[in-house]
């Protein structure tokens, strides 16, 4: 399989759910730059914020949406931990959803079983 055909990522999600919330904010708000930075190296990036894609895995560009979108995932996420609630999704993975944007596609077949 070439990187052309590769549909999916493998990856470690080591953010906390608080960072993950500041740096969607950081995206958002475009703060220090961060918008260029992580369209110019993704990787980079995201290495930097804990989530560490497996070699040959990780995304050679993003796509990012405008400022209120990210934002309305941020307020949301915000909304959620002041009642309390827990998220049903790792802020870690909503990290890449948001910044980006599932280009990948959907993940590979479970693997078959051992004889």
């Amino acid at each position: 399989m070439n990187d052309e055909e590769q549909s999916w990522i493998e990856l470690r999600i080591g953010i906390t759910d608080e960072d993950a919330i500041n740096f969607l904010e950081d995206l958002a708000n475009n703060k220090a730059g961060i918008r260029d930075e992580i369209q110019e190296n993704p990787g980079e990036v995201f290495r930097k914020k804990k989530i560490d894609f497996l070699p040959g895995t990780e995304p050679k560009q993003v796509r990012l949406p405008e400022r209120d979108e990210i934002m309305s995932v941020v307020s949301w996420l915000r909304e959620r931990a002041a009642r309390g609630e827990p998220c049903p999704i790792s802020h870690g993975f909503l990290v890449l959803v948001v910044s980006h944007g599932i280009s990948h596609g959907p993940p590979p077949p479970p693997p078959p079983p051992e004889p």
